[in-house]
């Protein structure tokens, strides 16, 4: 006949710690990948710009920044306010709206602005600079090595709070 059990997990103890493990482990990756795709603006990591796009800049013809002056050569810093935007939030990472269109790619439309300055780039495709993964779509090498060494640590956090040596008698 059996006495007592002994246990050297408890499910109930995981259950209760679990959320905020999980909430710690999922905001670190968030910052990650928001830290490494600032890095990749601000160190102008990104493909290079042509020289037609610092042409524009440099004489002031852009729409939407007529009076602002380009500060650096980087792709996609021209104001900062796309590098200012990249954030972490709640239920994941927020940028700018118009980053899509630079995460995707896209083409030049015909509007009033184009066809008044650079006609002959109408229709033509700007392939993506994606801040926040590589061209196949992966997160860099950077990025993979720390969420790696922080599922590591999650998994340890995880065995801990399971971890509880009870006993049950009979």
């Amino acid at each position: 006949m059996i006495k007592s059990i002994t246990t050297t997990f408890d499910f109930g103890k995981l259950l209760k710690a679990l959320p905020e493990i999980e909430s710690k482990h999922t905001s670190k990756i968030k910052k990650f990948v928001v830290d490494d795709a600032r890095e990749m603006i601000r160190d102008g990591k990104l493909r290079n710009l042509k020289k037609s796009t610092l042409d524009i800049s440099k004489k002031y013809l852009s729409n939407k920044r007529k009076n602002i002056a380009r500060t650096s050569n980087n792709a996609l810093f021209h104001s900062g306010s796309l590098l200012r935007s990249i954030k972490e939030v709640d239920k994941g990472i927020e940028v700018n709206k118009y980053a899509k269109y630079h995460m995707d790619g896209f083409n030049i439309v015909s509007n009033k602005w184009t066809r008044k300055f650079i006609p002959n780039a109408i229709g033509t495709h700007v392939a993506p600079r994606n801040p926040f993964f590589t061209n196949k779509g992966n997160f860099r090498n950077k990025t993979r090595e720390q969420i790696a060494k922080s599922l590591i640590e999650f998994h340890k956090k995880i065995a801990k709070a399971l971890r509880h040596k009870r006993t049950i008698r009979f």
